[in-house]
């Protein structure tokens, strides 16, 4: 930082000294010039001629003694504003540096200012989360609302935040804490949802968040709405009623070995990336409205690899943009993927449909495979499209195959085939 007292004024150069001399010679020069004109002016001649001579030495030495006296006016012009431009120059460069130690006075106290306020917050933050971990309610409570506060102030440590609030629910389930559990849910899906208007977000939406809520036990969570980044719900547990209904994905979602005990609902829910389901198990009967994933959109490489599915699977009207697996799947109530579009390769190995199995209308634009795929119930694909390579085999119908009105691009299966006669 530059400090202004240090800054003095330059010392004069000799100039003035210089200049003085010079006239002095000058005029001694002059002086002596016309005293030894009007002195040897007159030598050698007598009467007027001699007065003439002298006259003229006069007027040489008057002429001199202007010319003089004009050389010095200009010298001494000339050093004037020589001295003002120096000053001029010593008070600007005076006045910069002055400025700029006030511009760093200034910016060091904003820094200091900014790291008081930091450190103010990080105490504010550590308070907060050990009231997170004291044994009363309203203790909890009272440290949750502290960092959503925090949070709303500071968009720099929404995720900061995010990721303590996660943490409280990957902690080990007590059913005591059943209220600030909730309180924390309610907390992140209430800043998670952007409002029904895309183009103005809420006030109170927190975009661009991550979750990480591997091994979470959650109890009815409700993102109806949401808008998240990436999430990790890998062994998770979802009691009670669960909604992702019109939730949007932007990242990677992974959801590996998560149990949903009580019904899911995800109908219109948009998945822009990866989306793994291996090994997820949805155990209770989804009789409610809006259950399975109605009308859902995979934009990614999507997998249900092992699921088990105990009720009813429903993907009537989903989009899959991309590859999709549901190779060693077991629907054990049924499976509708009734006017559902595959866009990239749809693989159904090794899957056991217990129940009917309603694929009618849907639309099949890449590979189709379902070797060695058990259909325990009746299949229904009537008036599906196959546009690319289908291949059934040792496919398994255990009770009545439909396929009327069903389109291959390429020659139908020989499994099929029989099917197709039937019809």
């Amino acid at each position: 930082m530059t400090d202004a007292r240090s800054v003095s004024r330059p010392p004069t150069p000799p100039a003035g000294r210089a200049v003085v001399l010079v006239v002095s010679l000058l005029v001694v020069g002059v002086a002596a010039g016309a005293v030894t004109l009007w002195w040897t002016g007159g030598w050698g001649v007598s009467g007027d001629a001699a007065a003439g001579a002298r006259a003229n030495a006069v007027w040489t030495g008057l002429a001199a003694a202007v010319a003089v006296g004009g050389l010095v006016g200009l010298l001494l012009f000339w050093r004037a504003q020589r001295t003002a431009v120096a000053d001029l120059d010593h008070r600007e460069r005076d006045l910069a540096l002055r400025r700029e130690a006030a511009a760093d006075t200034q910016a060091h106290r904003r820094r200091m200012a900014a790291v008081a306020q930091a450190e103010a917050v990080e105490q504010r933050i550590t308070a907060a989360v050990d009231q997170l971990g004291a044994d009363r309610d309203p203790v909890r409570l009272g440290g949750l609302h502290t960092l959503e506060r925090i949070a709303a102030a500071d968009p720099g440590r929404r995720q900061a935040v995010v990721d303590v609030l996660c943490a409280c629910l990957r902690a080990p389930y007590d059913t005591g804490e059943i209220a600030v559990r909730l309180a924390v849910q309610r907390v992140l899906t209430r800043h998670l949802r952007p409002g029904d208007d895309p183009a103005t977000p809420a006030p109170d939406f927190w975009p661009d968040l991550d979750l990480d809520l591997t091994g979470a036990h959650l109890v009815d969570l409700d993102l109806t709405g949401c808008r998240l980044r990436a999430v990790t719900l890998d062994q998770a547990v979802f009691e009670g009623r669960t909604s992702f209904r019109r939730t949007r994905f932007g990242g990677r979602a992974r959801f590996r070995g998560a149990r949903f005990r009580d019904g899911l609902a995800a109908r219109g829910a948009r998945f822009h990336s990866a989306a793994d389901f291996r090994d997820v198990r949805f155990d209770a009967p989804d009789d409610w409205a809006d259950a399975g994933f109605r009308a859902a959109d995979f934009h990614g490489d999507t997998t249900f690899a092992r699921a088990a599915f105990a009720a009813e699977a429903q993907f009537r009207d989903a989009r899959f943009h991309a590859d999709v697996s549901y190779g060693r799947v077991a629907f054990d109530a049924g499976a509708g993927f009734a006017g559902a579009e595959f866009q990239g390769s749809a693989w159904f190995g090794n899957a056991v449909v217990t129940g009917s199995a309603d694929l009618a209308g849907a639309r099949f634009r890449r590979h189709a495979r379902f070797c060695d795929t058990v259909f325990d119930g009746p299949a229904d694909f009537t008036g599906a499209h196959f546009d690319g390579f289908a291949d059934f085999e040792a496919v398994d119908f255990r009770a009545s195959a439909a396929f009327a009105e069903a389109e291959f691009t390429a020659d139908p299966p020989a499994e099929v085939v029989p099917f197709l006669t039937a019809d």
